[in-house]
């Protein structure tokens, strides 16, 4: 999450509020800052994680208890968005009486208007499809609709993994090919870049991109049913053991997918722009490749061999943190928000204050 926040903090940023500008324009070439640029990726390792959980304790659910009820399912993951949901939706009315400042009516006006005209579609999870950025109440909501709406496909794929096993991974094997396919296709027929660069940093065409490919379900169908299949393996598999070359194997293929996913970047950040063939094929895999480096990392340390690595991300200061992660997602923006409309001189365009 602290990855996420990090990227909105560098692009969401009003560019009036720096001086020195030209400065940011070398801080996409150095090797180090492809992990700010490339930050769209950590959603896909949300939806990965979501896509786990909910495979993993549903067949565990339905097993032990010897039924699946989709409309139960469903009526419980409303109640668990929803409250939360309506209140961060609620505050953004009382944003105007927060502050003041000379970038504040520009920043918050937006803001809520959008909210007061179209506050429905977020409750219906219908909003990455039916406005456009600018029109969306609270701009990264999508992520809300998307999960709402892969959750949904991802209770029939469920399903048919109860009923008739080979059928059901079959299906979700093929919503992988169908993710890939289609964001590939899109990617060419709207002529936009393979992922948000540097190298394109124009506002607007990177909230094209936004709405006509990252905001939409099917970008991140492949990274879901990746965790769908690994929580598949997990209720299946209840003894894992390994071998030293699998390990090898493993971790060699994890490290140099998700390192080339990140940092793959470098040379199209500094304005050598990819060919066509190789735009569409980064667009078309690079979510789906981040998450099957993320389900090794998840089946080594379920299986016992994480090391150091397990131990870390199973430290347990972690857990009443990732329990703030949803509310931290949907109200960090609101705080940018009124940090931005309150800032009353010229910042330096620097890593500390940005």
């Amino acid at each position: 999450m602290g990855w996420l926040i990090l990227g909105h903090t560098y692009f969401n940023s009003n560019v009036q509020m720096y001086g020195n500008l030209s400065e940011a324009s070398s801080f996409a070439e150095g090797f180090l800052f492809q992990i700010i640029v490339n930050s769209t990726v950590s959603i896909d390792t949300f939806f990965f994680i979501s896509a786990v959980l909910l495979s993993y304790l549903t067949l565990q659910g339905a097993s032990k208890h010897g039924y699946y009820s989709i409309p139960r399912l469903f009526l419980r993951r409303l109640i668990r968005i929803l409250p939360a949901y309506m209140m961060v939706i609620s505050a953004t009315f009382i944003l105007p009486h927060l502050g003041s400042g000379p970038f504040w009516n520009e920043t918050v006006d937006p803001v809520v208007d959008s909210c007061k005209q179209n506050w429905w579609t977020n409750l219906l999870f219908i909003n990455n499809f039916v406005t456009t950025p600018g029109q969306r109440c609270l701009e990264h909501s999508w992520y809300i609709s998307c999960d709402f709406q892969l959750f949904v496909i991802a209770l029939f794929i469920l399903l048919a993994l109860i009923k008739r096993p080979m059928f059901g991974m079959a299906l979700n094997i093929m919503m992988i090919m169908v993710s890939m396919v289609m964001t590939g296709l899109l990617t060419y027929y709207y002529k936009v870049p393979p992922t948000l660069l540097a190298s394109f940093p124009d506002p607007e065409e990177r909230k094209f991109l936004n709405h006509v490919i990252i905001s939409k379900p099917f970008c991140h169908l492949g990274p879901y049913c990746v965790g769908l299949a690994t929580g598949y393996f997990f209720y299946k598999c209840k003894e894992i053991k390994l071998k030293p070359y699998h390990h090898i194997i493993g971790w060699g293929s994890a490290v140099s997918v998700t390192a080339a996913v990140v940092y793959g970047v470098l040379e199209w950040n500094k304005g050598n722009l990819p060919s066509t063939a190789a735009a569409l094929a980064y667009a078309a895999t690079h979510r789906t490749a981040w998450a099957l480096g993320l389900s090794w990392i998840t089946i080594i340390c379920v299986a016992g061999y994480g090391g150091l690595i397990n131990s870390i991300l199973s430290w347990k200061v972690f857990i009443p943190l990732s329990r703030l992660t949803c509310m931290v997602y949907l109200i960090h923006p609101l705080i940018q928000y009124i940090l931005t409309g309150y800032i009353r001189e010229r910042l330096q365009t620097n890593h500390i204050i940005l």
